[in-house]
């Protein structure tokens, strides 16, 4: 059974795992979680209906973690030196029905130096 579950909650960036800034609310769209300028970490609820075992997609502009409860479920290099503009993955995770809390931390956006960008313009940089 296939359903998107719904988000109850989406926090403010913060410093680190535990920064307080992370129980307040940051407006998002269903779907889409905006990435805070003011920290590298953010948390979220998601409602999880029935036990099993929950598919989770993601497309992300910046390289990230992923920790569902203190289980670190995504660990990508947050410093590599790859210009992609997207990293997608798909993680499978059992769950308790009710609440899931997760955290995410973001590392900063790939970018070349800044001759390469003034020197060689890229076709898609409206969309990046």
């Amino acid at each position: 059974m296939e359903k998107e579950l719904p988000l109850l909650f989406w926090s403010m960036g913060g410093c680190d795992r535990f920064d307080t800034q992370l129980g307040h609310s940051f407006s998002f769209q269903d779907g889409i979680l905006p990435l805070s300028k003011e920290g590298r970490f953010q948390q979220g609820k998601l409602l999880v209906p029935a036990n099993g075992t929950l598919v989770m997609e993601y497309t992300s502009p910046r390289p990230l973690r992923i920790w569902f409860g203190d289980v670190l479920i995504v660990d990508e290099c947050l410093y590599r030196y790859s210009f992609q503009r997207e990293v997608r993955g798909a993680v499978l995770f059992p769950c308790d029905e009710g609440e899931v809390a997760f955290t995410v931390e973001t590392g900063p956006r790939p970018t070349h130096l800044p001759f390469v960008d003034e020197h060689c313009p890229s076709r898609n940089r409206k969309k990046v």
